[in-house]
């Protein structure tokens, strides 16, 4: 795998679909979210064809105010976890990062200019 890493967006889809290459233009991995879900539910394959999964990430709320979502392998063994930090993250994103075994973070995620957001949309 060559960095950096770039993420193509399907833009004219039903399911939000992410395309993950490296610097060389490989395909690294195909994301997809699951349409009509309450909670969401990410698919992670290692190609576009669909036809091996290597992980899932599933929200464990159904609103994302500040939603914990866990990441497992293609066994459904857990890998590890991501929480917002709900009111801390309106303005500023913010998130712990959780290994499988524990509730205290690990490390933490911040957003370092919220105004890059409002230039990018």
């Amino acid at each position: 795998m060559n960095y950096p890493l770039r993420l193509r967006f399907k833009i004219v889809a039903l399911a939000p679909q992410v395309f993950v290459e490296d610097a060389q233009g490989s395909s690294i991995c195909y994301v997809k979210q699951k349409l009509f879900k309450f909670k969401e539910n990410i698919q992670i394959f290692s190609d576009p064809s669909k036809s091996k999964q290597i992980a899932t990430i599933q929200a464990n709320k159904v609103i994302d105010w500040s939603a914990r979502y866990h990441f497992s392998d293609k066994e459904g063994n857990a890998i590890g976890s991501v929480g917002r930090q709900g009111m801390k993250s309106i303005w500023r994103a913010r998130y712990d990062v959780f290994n499988p075994s524990n509730e205290v973070s690990d490390f933490k995620i911040q957003e370092e200019n919220p105004w890059t957001k409002v230039m990018d949309s």
